[in-house]
């Protein structure tokens, strides 16, 4: 998703019968690449929930680096009002 000139956020997600096999690092890996060369970002970014582990993990074993914790910044949508949603903190 770009996100401002030269900065492009990268979201994934795997279906569960499918995790563990590599799927996810190897697209997220081959996005990130195309994401540099392609449209020439020099910075690709993810937000992700401190509690999921896997996707933690994913994110370090691809290459990225955490930068700040943000609070309360990512919304859970188990609502479809936002004022009613839980919000939760998301890593950058």
């Amino acid at each position: 998703m770009p996100d401002c000139p030269g900065s492009v956020e990268l979201a994934y997600w795997t279906r569960p019968e499918e995790r563990g096999r590599g799927i996810a690092s190897r697209a997220a890996h081959a996005v990130t690449l195309w994401a540099h060369h392609a449209l020439d970002a020099t910075r690709a970014w993810l937000e992700i929930n401190p509690r999921n582990e896997p996707s933690l993990r994913l994110a370090q074993h691809v290459g990225y680096h955490f930068e700040q914790r943000l609070l309360r910044h990512c919304r859970d949508w188990s609502s479809e009002d936002a004022e009613h949603d839980s919000w939760h903190d998301c890593l950058i």
